[in-house]
Formats: structure tokens, sequence, C-alpha cells
């Protein structure tokens, strides 16, 4: 597989794919906010931004825009093998703690100097965050922490998403999301689990990686390894890698390898997009006689008898209707496109209404659509968090889920 093909920037729009590699280190003028717990805990005027080949943009905030007390150290460290060693923090504000959910660059490496006491915050784990205003989605993967925003054009490699990367497709597994080791689990336990777990099996088929047309892992020994709040990785004997990895410290002469390090993942000969699968993430789709309509700004933008009712570990049920039943007069195509790895690729629409446009409040899969996604094929499905939908004439609750707006 080869790179994906960048789309055209439009109009105030800059390609990821235009930034440089080494990435680029900006002292910028743009107003950034992170919120948690309902409170503002960041506000800058004065940002620094990273920019790197095929990532969205990172920003970096001086410390004393941070509130005081709602970082605390938890020991984790990753290397970037341009910036250095980064040192992560827990995020609490309120009774809302994002675990690893900031880290900085304490010692830079050399031409990365003034990022020294600026952080950074995963904006998939804070409740919002805003450049200028503007609400952010957050790259999609647990490791990445790139801020999408309208003025960046993709498909980013770790994305495949041009703008508004993650769409409905933000990782839910066993230790994302709303799983049970997640960011919000949906559940509760009988016991007091640790802050951490860490669970390792095998995955019981062979995984390759991809690079430049030749192959640079390829093992049927791998392991899945599970950690709280982070999505599950490969990790592979030495012996069945040719490209640069990591150690992995919970399975014994293991290597990680950066997702990103190849440029196309398979197990056996099926392509994974995204992130591994988790075996332990389900999708159910069942038909609905029960009537939805989808309105915006109290204007009727849907009405069916017809759905089906997608039902997928961690998210908000969606439903995907007709194209009959969607009025096609208020719709228009954007450029975003979202890569699902149980799902396949989405393409997004935006509407037109009296109020004005509202941008990717609903999508299709209609090409490279997998398994998964067979039964909504064609079908269209709108945002719970950003339209209002009704089931049988009772008002739906928007979810307020990274997707919310």
């Amino acid at each position: 597989m080869t790179r994906p093909a960048p789309i055209p920037p439009g109009p105030r729009q800059e390609s990821v794919w235009d930034y440089p590699r080494p990435p680029r280190l900006e002292a910028v003028r743009r107003q950034i906010e992170v919120i948690l717990g309902g409170e503002t805990i960041a506000l800058t005027l004065e940002p620094l931004i990273v920019l790197e080949t095929s990532h969205p943009p990172g920003y970096y905030l001086p410390s004393d825009s941070i509130v005081p007390g709602v970082l605390t150290p938890t020991g984790r460290t990753s290397f970037c093998e341009f910036k250095g060693v980064a040192t992560y923090f827990s995020v609490s504000m309120k009774g809302q703690t994002a675990t690893d959910g900031a880290w900085t660059y304490q010692r830079p490496s050399p031409g990365y100097e003034a990022m020294a006491g600026y952080v950074s915050f995963y904006p998939a784990q804070m409740e919002v965050c805003l450049v200028d205003g503007e609400y952010v989605e957050a790259q999609p993967g647990g490791f990445y922490g790139g801020w999408i925003t309208s003025s960046v054009a993709g498909p980013s490699r770790a994305a495949l998403a041009p703008r508004a990367g993650r769409g409905e497709n933000g990782a839910m597994t066993l230790t994302m999301g709303r799983g049970p080791f997640g960011h919000q689990p949906a559940g509760t336990f009988n016991f007091d689990p640790p802050d951490t777990v860490v669970f390792v099996e095998p995955l019981n088929r062979r995984v390759r990686g991809v690079a430049d047309g030749g192959t640079v892992v390829d093992s049927d020994r791998v392991r899945l390894v599970y950690e709280s709040r982070t999505l599950p990785h490969y990790a592979f004997p030495a012996a069945d890698v040719s490209v640069p990895g990591e150690p992995e410290p919970h399975a014994d002469g293991y290597v990680r390898v950066a997702w990103d390090a190849v440029d196309a993942w398979y197990e056996e000969d099926e392509e994974v997009f995204v992130h591994p699968r988790d075996p332990y993430h389900r999708i159910d789709t069942l038909p609905t006689s029960r009537r939805v309509r989808v309105l915006l700004g109290g204007e009727v933008l849907a009405d069916s008898t017809e759905a089906r009712a997608l039902y997928e570990t961690g998210l908000p049920i969606r439903y995907y209707l007709p194209v009959p039943d969607v009025r096609q007069e208020v719709l228009a195509p954007s450029q975003t496109v979202t890569q699902c790895a149980y799902k396949g690729s989405a393409r997004h629409w935006s509407v037109t209404t009296a109020t004005g446009l509202a941008s990717d409040v609903a999508w299709t899969y209609d090409e490279g659509v997998r398994r998964e996604a067979e039964e909504v094929r064609g079908r269209i499905a709108f945002y719970n968090e950003r339209t209002d939908i009704e089931i049988d004439g009772v008002a739906q609750e928007r979810p307020r889920t990274p997707w919310y707006r």
C-alpha cells in the first residue's frame, strides 16, 4: 500500500502532508482553551505549535497558563526521536481525572529547547479543547495527541482523516472510552480496581507490517497488550521485526512498533486501519420500525420507520436511515473522510438549514466498507451529539461524547 493521497487543502486550509519532518516548532498567537469537569483548566494566547508530516498540529501551553494543582506526575515516560523524553501527568478537575492526559518535555532535545516548561493535552481525554473558539477533534489513536480543526486538510497517516478525523469512529475498546478500563467506564465493579491495569494475551493470527513495498514485520507469535485508557497495541518477538521498535515492558523479549512506522498493517491478508482490532469490541445491527426523526434548529432533516440501529461497544446507538427518508436538498458532501478499524471508510455530510451551515453532522459508509458495516452500506447516519433525534416522538438527550458540539 502507498501512503494515502493528500487531499487538496481548501481556502484557509493547510495540508498535514506539507508539514516537515523533523517537525517544526513555532510560537503562534492563538487562543487555546482546555476544559475539564466543566471548568477552564488552561488558557493562553501564546502557545507553541508542533508541525510534523502526516500529523495534525500539536499545541503546547505555557505551564503558568494552567490552573495550579490540576496536574499530577504519573511516572510514565515515552521517547520521541526528535524532541526527546516526555513525562506525563494526570489531569484532574471537579471529580474528573484523565490519567496520562497531558505531557511535557522537561529537557527537550537540541533544536526544541523552547518547549521546556510547556505542556500539551490529549484532546480525547479532555471535556473540550478550543482553538480560537473552534472545537477541536482529537487525532485518532491512543498515542498521538494531534489537534484537528477546520484549518487542517489530510488525510493524516495515523488517522486517515482530512478533518474532524475521529468522526463517529473514535476508539472504544476494553481499555478506551466507555470500556471497563477506559476513561469513563459505562458500568461499575464490585471492587476497587487499580488505577492502571495491564492485560496481555496471544493474538493467534499472523500480523505483517509493510513499508516501501517490503515486509518489515512478519509474525505469528503476536501479543496484544491492553493498558488502561490506551488503545491495545501489537507486541512482536524482536526477531520478527526489522524496523526500529521499543522494548515491550509487559512481554519479555518483545518489542512495540509505532503504528505509523510502516505504510500498512495486515492481519493475515486483510489490511488493518487506524489501530489493532480489539476482539472484545462488538457491533450488532438490528432493523427497527420505530419512527426516527432527525432535527436541527427545529427543522426536520430526516423521518423514517425503516432505520437500522447499530449498537457498538461504548458508543451511542447510531440510526442508519434509507437515503429516500433524508431530505436531499439540505445535504452537501464534506471533504471529511474517516476510517474505522471495524467498519471501514466513512464520508461525511454537512447540512444547510434556515439557521445556516452545520458541518459534518452525518456520514455514509459506501466504499471501503468492512464486514461489520455491510448492513448499513449506503445509508445515512446523523451524529446524536450534533443533531436532535426523536424516537417514537420522544426527544433523545444529546450524549456528551468527544464528538459533542
